[in-house]
């Protein structure tokens, strides 16, 4: 893809979204080297255009061959030490990451923060750090690209990695039971992937897991009916994604708040939902048997 293809791509979406130049580049370039990138007189490294598309919620594949191999490998690598991480290797996970450290300096600024926030992930479920240190090494990592980040100051538009960032920030707040700082941050995370994301099963992919921690939030708040809608919307989001733990989480939820709301007539979904996340949370592979005793206690409670 040729720099006037490029430019015009970025600015097209831009302009299509209503999103001033000063907003797009914050954190990633000079507002001047976005005006020539969208000029088409300069393409820019491939790290600052692939995070300019994805703030604007498409796919970095369309650059297509245009890549920074060096820094394409090393955010490989970082997926394969979270898909271990994911599978709760936490030691190996730690080797495969400390062996990146030593180049870390060389890194693009988007993988150093994918990095540090990986390192932050795993370092906390070894013990290695507070829940204190694990708050405050999200929003260093968050302010690499997002300088001003604040509660009251939240990025309009966000990277695939500034996103993933700004979510562990907020699961970190539901650790505190700071439900409503939590909850300000997803509804905030939500509407930017429902409002820019132009590819629809990465945003069901990545709104599931939203949905399911917003809905908890707001149950916590004894927002029921917000709850209840934010699940429900979940229930969808994941059954597209076909995220069976997010879609069983989501369907407990709503039960959970359907309940806790006294609603009589609500008894009936309730247990339709219920019924229909007790399988799910007994397949091992998922790993869901908190879920599956959740699930016995809100029936014994209500009498399901």
């Amino acid at each position: 893809m040729t720099k006037c293809e490029i430019g015009k791509i970025i600015k097209n979406r831009r302009v299509e979204l209503g999103i001033k130049q000063s907003e797009l580049c914050c954190g990633i370039c000079d507002e001047s080297v976005l005006s020539r990138i969208e000029a088409g007189r300069n393409s820019g490294s491939y790290e600052i255009r692939a995070q300019l598309i994805e703030r604007l919620g498409m796919s970095s594949a369309i650059l297509g061959e245009q890549i920074d191999e060096k820094n394409y490998l090393v955010r490989q690598k970082i997926r394969e030490a979270n898909l271990v991480y994911c599978d709760n290797k936490l030691t190996e996970a730690l080797e495969m990451l400390n062996a990146l450290k030593a180049d870390y300096d060389n890194f693009s600024t988007a993988n150093k923060q994918r990095f540090c926030t990986l390192y932050t992930l795993v370092s906390y479920d070894n013990g290695d750090i507070s829940d204190e240190e694990r708050l405050s090494s999200f929003e260093e990592s968050l302010k690499m690209t997002v300088p001003n980040y604040s509660l009251e100051n939240l990025p309009p538009l966000m990277s695939k990695a500034e996103l993933y960032t700004l979510g562990r920030i907020a699961t970190t707040y539901i650790v505190f039971d700071e439900h409503k700082k939590a909850a300000g941050i997803l509804s905030h995370t939500k509407k930017f992937v429902e409002d820019y994301y132009d590819d629809k099963l990465a945003a069901a992919d990545s709104l599931s897991l939203t949905c399911y921690n917003l809905s908890l939030c707001l149950g916590q708040l004894k927002q029921y009916d917000e709850c209840i809608e934010v699940a429900r919307q979940g229930i969808e989001y994941s059954r597209k994604a076909e995220d069976m733990a997010d879609f069983a989480w989501c369907m407990y939820n709503c039960a959970w708040s359907l309940l806790y709301r006294g609603d009589p007539r609500d008894r009936s979904e309730a247990k339709k939902l219920l019924d229909s996340a007790e399988p799910i949370s007994l397949i091992k592979e998922i790993d869901t048997e908190n879920l599956s005793n959740l699930i016995k206690g809100l029936r014994k409670k209500f009498s399901l």
